[in-house]
């Protein structure tokens, strides 16, 4: 797991609103007109039209929620491009059962990067079923 955390460390990026904090990954390839899109979930950046985000790569900024879906808990946020960032894709990963262990990499409460072991929630979900220290 430690291979894994330091590869995609740099992508994990802190946003601020004035009512809340979370993370968020950077996909520097997106097809989002502005560069590079970070996805968070909807519940970090609600209410919010523009955030501020940090990152290893990316420098202190305001940024624009350019997508934010309730139902899925899903935002997206525009960001410059980052191209010393490493490529991070989404796809589906087969064979993924509820309860089956997954691995979140975030600044929980702004702390830094801290791994975490969580039970895959329950189908049309967003939150963990269980979250236990790794």
């Amino acid at each position: 797991m430690k291979n894994v955390i330091e590869q995609y460390r740099s992508i994990v990026i802190q946003i601020a609103t004035p009512y809340s904090t979370g993370t968020g990954f950077l996909l520097r390839e997106a097809v989002y007109p502005f560069g590079g899109v970070i996805v968070t979930n909807y519940h970090v950046v609600q209410g919010n039209r523009e955030v501020v985000v940090d990152g290893t790569l990316l420098p202190r900024q305001l940024a624009k929620v350019v997508f934010s879906d309730p139902r899925h808990d899903l935002a997206f946020i525009a960001v410059p491009p980052c191209p010393d960032a490493p490529v991070a894709g989404l796809g589906i990963v087969g064979n993924v059962s509820v309860g089956d262990k997954v691995v979140a990499i975030g600044h929980p409460f702004g702390r830094g990067s801290r791994p975490r072991r969580e039970s895959c929630p329950a189908r049309n979900t967003s939150r963990a079923t269980s979250l236990h220290p790794a």
